[in-house]
């Protein structure tokens, strides 16, 4: 009945096995990608764009495909579960760009006595600090400019080539590499927040001198108004220099995620 079905629409079980396999890979890193991932893109928008990009790649894809002789029986969950977390795993690693400017807008806006303020962050689906905030607005303004959707998708197709849909096995050496390379990331993220969390040190170490020296200030209210006019003029003086850590941030995590496809 299945082989009948088949034949009705002139496709074999091989590529609507295929077909569905691709389509599981394409639809879970889409999910986890970032910014089109976000709730801000509507969940009929994300199917209708997974269909469209496993339509447009399918028939290049399986042309090129070593044995793709698939059928719809116990080996085809798991290679559907493989898909799956394939997907997720680089969608994931290419989000790792935005959790790093985020975690560096968290500090900033801790620092600066704004962490109490919470905005939506439709990256991550959640609360964020108006510094976070604005640190992530920042990071997909540069992300689109860049073309960094542009390499992902590129480097996501790649990962066809080097662990093809019909390849059973993953390599864990992949998982390894990706959670030593996070480590450097983090650092990035202290190092684009160091400016302003030191001068913001710095004056409040001159604010607690200032009220030993009057103590009739009230230096606790005097200390958040100057903490972020402080904050916001430094973040002024080296915005050139936080947009040029955003590119060298965006660079590593490229690097992360075509090193983490070329090892699965």
């Amino acid at each position: 009945m299945a082989n009948q079905a088949f034949e009705i629409y002139k496709f074999s079980e091989a590529e609507m096995a295929f077909f569905l396999l691709l389509l599981v890979r394409i639809s879970c890193f889409l999910a986890t990608w970032p910014i089109f991932g976000g709730e801000q893109v509507g969940a009929r928008t994300k199917i209708l764009f997974g269909l469209t990009m496993t339509i447009c790649s399918f028939g290049v894809l399986y042309s090129s495909a070593v044995n793709p002789g698939l059928r719809f029986d116990e080996a085809l969950i798991f290679l559907t579960l493989k898909e799956a977390l394939v997907g997720v795993v680089l969608g994931f690693t290419a989000r790792l760009f935005f959790f790093v400017i985020s975690m560096a807008g968290e500090m900033v806006s801790v620092s600066m006595g704004l962490s109490s303020e919470q905005l939506f962050n439709p990256i991550f689906s959640g609360g964020a600090g108006a510094m976070g905030q604005f640190y992530v607005i920042l990071g997909s303004l540069l992300f689109l400019a860049l073309g960094g959707h542009h390499l992902f998708l590129k480097g996501f197709f790649e990962s066809f080539d080097v662990m093809p849909v019909t390849d059973v096995g993953l390599n864990t050496l992949g998982a390894t590499q990706i959670m030593q390379s996070i480590g450097g990331l983090l650092a990035s993220a202290v190092k684009m927040a160091a400016p302003i969390m030191a001068s913001i040190f710095v004056l409040n170490v001159g604010l607690a001198i200032t009220n030993r020296a009057i103590p009739q200030i009230n230096i606790l209210i005097t200390s958040l108004s100057v903490n972020i006019l402080a904050g916001l003029l430094i973040l002024i003086l080296i915005l050139p220099l936080m947009v040029t850590s955003l590119g060298e941030v965006l660079r590593d995590t490229s690097g992360v995620f075509f090193s983490l496809m070329r090892s699965l």
